[in-house]
């Protein structure tokens, strides 16, 4: 059957050929009998014959837009505003999803469309290769990619171009240079009150891991030195070194906003039992936490967008599982800071009351 807007729909009655998994030939029907000779010949050379009979055969439908594995949130949390569905249920929801979840509900997705006669479909999401291996396993067709949402491409760019200023370097040459900045500008300015949660920690075997959406060689050498947590476990923007030098090549992910949590995954492979942060770039790597999560000094002053228009602290205030903490942070006046110089916002004073 063919229809269009201008001509009346056709019907078409014959016999459909399949060869190596392709339309191999479309044989119509003859009038006095509903078949021909040609296909009572092809029928007779196939090896498999389906009698379709007042059924209809159709290309199968295309699905334009999906999100499969959001088949997991069917009717979680319905008639409520849109903003409010996604800021209080969907998105705290989402945070929570491992790869493996989204591979669940990309299966179950994918049956429901072929049941329903969808064939194909465009798909994006978190944790796209899991989407991808679900998609390859069903034989389905389908058009994966990662999803995007609220991402800061101004931050990701100077990411960039961190990365490019340090280009050429090795990488024994950019981590001195982060630990002479330390030296001269902010040794002994670690807030007490970290220093001592994480000798706590350590004293009841916690194992520790610092995730920062900095390059990671200009931290590791001052934070292992200052806080004893081994170098492997300190985690920031990484670049592809090639024949012993710093190249601008980012490896991905990158640790900033959604990025700090595919980092937890791709690099730690465990879900943290405690997580600290302290802004917007910090909420999807404290959703992953399975137990405490401490907010130290959070902004009450700037709506975000992904966290439904909340401030980072009325976004978290209410969650029972959230401890939010205060330390002195105030800018060291003595000295010269090039941030106003190169247009840089600076961050704001917390006082601690």
């Amino acid at each position: 059957m063919t229809a269009s807007a201008n001509d009346p729909r056709k019907f078409f009655r014959g016999s459909v050929a399949i060869s190596g998994g392709r339309i191999s030939s479309v044989l119509p029907a003859t009038p006095d009998n509903g078949s021909d000779d040609r296909g009572t010949e092809s029928e007779n050379r196939s090896r498999r014959v389906i009698d379709a009979g007042g059924k209809l055969l159709m290309p199968g439908l295309i699905n334009l837009h999906n999100h499969v594995a959001m088949s997991l949130m069917r009717n979680y949390a319905d008639d409520l505003p849109l903003m409010e569905w996604l800021a209080d249920r969907v998105w705290p929801f989402e945070a929570k999803l491992t790869g493996d979840d989204v591979y669940l509900g990309a299966r179950l997705g994918i049956a429901e469309m072929l049941l329903g006669g969808t064939t194909t479909f465009v798909d994006m999401y978190w944790h796209a290769d899991r989407v991808a291996e679900a998609v390859l396993e069903s034989g389905m067709r389908a058009v994966v990619c990662p999803a995007f949402i609220d991402t800061n491409y101004e931050a990701v760019s100077y990411t960039q171009r961190c990365i490019d200023f340090f280009a050429g370097l090795t990488p024994d040459e950019l981590s001195n240079a982060g630990w002479v900045c330390y030296q001269n500008k902010f040794a002994g300015k670690f807030y007490p009150e970290m220093k001592e949660l994480l000798a706590n920690l350590e004293e009841y075997g916690f194992e520790i891991w610092i995730v920062t959406a900095s390059t990671e060689l200009l931290y590791q050498r001052f934070v292992h030195e200052q806080l004893g947590i081994p170098v492997d476990r300190i985690l920031g923007v990484k670049s592809c070194i090639r024949d012993g030098i710093v190249t601008d090549e980012v490896v991905r992910p990158i640790p900033q906003d959604a990025g700090k949590a595919e980092v937890i995954h791709t690099f730690i492979k465990a879900r943290p039992l405690i997580v600290g942060g302290n802004s917007r770039g910090d909420m999807e790597m404290m959703h992953e936490s399975v137990g405490l999560r401490i907010l130290v000094n959070p902004d009450d002053a700037k709506p975000e967008q992904a966290m439904g228009g909340k401030t980072v602290k009325s976004y978290w205030e209410n969650d029972p599982m959230t401890l939010i903490v205060a330390s002195d942070d105030r800018p060291d006046e003595s000295i010269e800071w090039t941030t106003g110089k190169l247009g840089v916002a600076r961050n704001p004073s917390h006082p601690k009351p």
